[in-house]
């Protein structure tokens, strides 16, 4: 149970015993091992925000965060913050800034963003130096591949990865490579089928893992975009209403915040690759302990 948390809606892991946190109004440092919160900081309330990947982590164990719309900041390792990212303003042409993520291996910060007067949706690269590098927003035919970003990762083949919701309904997983061309959507297990997908994160043999809170089952997805498996709270010890989840490469434990609870769950994640299409992926993820007291 992590204190002062109302909800789990997104997870970034700093280290093997500390996570940041967020609810709908702060972000929390929590240290697994001690049970101390270690820092607190406000965002965006509520209201006005919603469920995103509001904040990452860098090769320095920062935290990079979304602090409101159209701000990122960084807070550092000697406890100040700084801002890395400010729109401009400029009269019905804002950007919302909805997501963040930062490569682990080039510190670029990956950005989904929506368009205040329009449906326009798109993802950003920026550099370490703060510097626009790359714009992703159409497919090859000029169609838009995103409606409303709310989570973003990136994969180790380089893809990126975002979970775009297109209505109250359902969304996709939209796969873009490294130079910005659309590979896939993924939109369900099977033909006709619907996702809603929140929470995104990758694994070590650069699967997706996705929160899908239509059935609230995280599912896997290939790097190449086929179904690989689910896992479902009815197996023993899984947490119900999944809807945030971060993969720690170092300790290969995938991390599961609920929507309901003030819960975080990390579970031993068995490194190895799935052979079959559809195996469930309670064969690979052994339910290990749910933190209190923190």
């Amino acid at each position: 149970v992590v204190a002062g948390v109302d909800h789990c809606y997104h997870i970034s892991c700093v280290t093997p015993d500390r996570v940041w946190i967020n609810d709908l109004n702060n972000l929390i440092l929590a240290d697994i091992k001690t049970g101390v919160t270690m820092k607190r900081l406000p965002i965006v309330p509520a209201i006005n925000f919603g469920i995103f990947g509001l904040h990452s982590v860098n090769s320095e164990c920062e935290l990079i965060y979304i602090e409101n719309y159209s701000t990122i900041k960084k807070y550092c390792n000697d406890m100040t913050t700084k801002t890395v990212l400010k729109s401009k303003k400029r009269r019905n042409s804002d950007w919302l800034l909805l997501c963040v993520y930062c490569s682990p291996s080039t510190d670029d910060l990956l950005i989904g963003k929506k368009r205040v007067k329009t449906n326009e949706s798109q993802v950003t690269r920026y550099n370490k130096l703060g510097k626009l590098t790359q714009t992703i927003q159409n497919d090859k035919d000029g169609q838009a591949l995103y409606r409303f970003p709310r989570f973003i990762t990136e994969n180790n083949n380089g893809d990126v990865v975002v979970s775009d919701q297109i209505d109250d309904s359902h969304g996709a997983v939209v796969v873009t490579d490294r130079g910005g061309r659309h590979r896939y959507s993924y939109k369900g297990d099977s033909p006709g089928s619907k996702i809603l997908p929140f929470g995104i994160c990758t694994d070590a043999f650069s699967n997706i893992l996705v929160c899908d809170i239509r059935t609230y089952i995280i599912q896997m997805i290939e790097e190449n975009g086929r179904f690989s498996g689910c896992w479902q709270h009815k197996s023993q010890g899984m947490p119900k209403l999944p809807i945030s989840l971060s993969y720690d490469s170092n300790t290969h434990r995938l991390w599961v915040g609920l929507l309901d609870k003030n819960e975080v769950y990390a579970n031993r994640y068995i490194h190895r690759q799935p052979h079959l299409t559809g195996m469930s992926l309670h064969s690979l993820i052994i339910f290990d302990k749910v933190y209190n007291n923190y």
